[in-house]
């Protein structure tokens, strides 16, 4: 069996109906593998690791923070593989709409000054 931890709520890259590319990868793998396929759902937003790790010790249970198929290649609270892709974020905005203003991401937090 491949256990894949997964957010459930994160497209393009995961979800619950199993419709993000991340989702796809590990049907991927499973089914090479002749394994079937189990995910735990967990947000993985900032704080994932700490927060699942905190979870466990809640439970008097050993940490066991299955493997997810996204994330960083340089994370030090946990092992990661060689990434396989990787990828910028971008802004797309309608004009006329409130963030003509914005030139860049620190102008995007609502704490920026307007003129």
């Amino acid at each position: 069996m491949l256990r894949v931890c997964e957010d459930p709520n994160n497209l393009p890259f995961s979800n619950r109906a199993g419709e993000g590319f991340e989702n796809k990868i590990a049907e991927l793998l499973a089914r090479e593998l002749g394994w079937t396929l189990e995910y735990t759902w967990f947000p993985q937003r900032m704080g994932f690791i700490r927060k699942h790790a905190a979870r466990a010790r809640s439970r008097f249970q050993p940490l066991q923070v299955r493997p997810g198929i996204g994330g960083t290649g340089r994370f030090e609270l946990a092992s990661t593989t060689k990434p396989y892709y990787r990828s910028t974020y971008a802004l797309v905005y309608a004009k006329g709409k409130g963030l003509d203003s914005v030139t860049a991401p620190e102008g995007c937090s609502g704490s920026s000054r307007r003129s």
